[in-house]
């Protein structure tokens, strides 16, 4: 059964950080099913550009492409590579 959530797992280790100014670090990530753990054999992808603000907020914007249907859910994970790290933001 091919999955309908794309759990939205961020694993810092691939994303490619670079600092804009001394006010923010930006950072982006690609993400597949591949990155789940156990990994899933589909063919959704996604991308994310993220910029953490002086003041400490988080802006994101995140594209997916190739889902077999609607998005269900959608969060961050905190955890190392290879580990099902508990969900530290859910996105509505």
């Amino acid at each position: 059964m091919k999955a309908k959530i794309l759990s939205i797992s961020f694993i810092l280790m691939f994303a490619f950080v670079q600092f804009a100014n001394s006010a923010h670090l930006n950072f982006s990530s690609y993400f597949s099913g591949a990155q789940e753990n156990p990994p899933l054999i589909i063919n959704a992808t996604g991308t994310g550009v993220y910029t953490l603000t002086a003041s400490g907020g988080l802006n994101y914007r995140i594209t997916v492409d190739g889902l077999s249907g609607s998005i269900q859910a959608a969060h961050f994970h905190y955890g190392m590579t290879g580990v099902n790290g508990p969900v530290v933001k859910i996105l509505q």
